[in-house]
């Protein structure tokens, strides 16, 4: 199985992690919605990387550094083999430009925080990234509801501002 298979960035609020929600076109909040990596993974290609300075990026977490983050990563601790331990920072991570953030920075992560967190935590300050345009993944923004009928989550078309 591919890497990418079943990784998805979720875009919801909630009190530890801040607000990561997309605008939703009629002004309504309080929706959690997902950009699922294998949708966008044919735009991950070469002329996409750049070297991002590190403190240019809005990431889950960001606001724990250092303290909650790396051998104590706050959505890690407890688990036997915390995704921290796995992250491998020479693979590049994925960030949206101009994408709305908490923090307001120039770049949103959709995915590599645990490898970020590695990158801080060993004093690095820049790396590479896939660099994708915001406007651009729109459409693959899906809103995630669940179904009560289906006992499971179910995904369909999102209008982002």
């Amino acid at each position: 199985m591919q890497w990418y298979k079943n990784h998805a960035h979720l875009a919801k609020f909630n009190k530890r992690e801040g607000n990561w929600e997309f605008p939703r076109s009629d002004g309504k909040i309080g929706f959690a919605c997902v950009i699922r990596i294998e949708h966008i993974h044919h735009l991950l290609i070469d002329s996409r990387l750049k070297m991002i300075d590190l403190c240019d990026i809005a990431w889950k977490g960001k606001h724990l550094f250092p303290h909650y983050t790396g051998d104590n990563c706050y959505c890690c601790k407890g688990e036997s083999d915390p995704k921290n331990k796995n992250a491998d920072p020479s693979y590049p991570g994925i960030i949206l430009e101009n994408a709305p953030n908490p923090y307001d920075n120039k770049y949103r992560m959709i995915d590599g925080r645990h490898r970020i967190m590695k990158l801080l935590h060993s004093g690095v300050t820049s790396s590479q990234y896939y660099v994708l345009d915001y406007d651009e993944i729109k459409k693959f923004i899906l809103l995630r509801t669940y179904s009560i009928r289906e006992e499971k989550f179910v995904y369909e078309e999102f209008k982002v501002e």
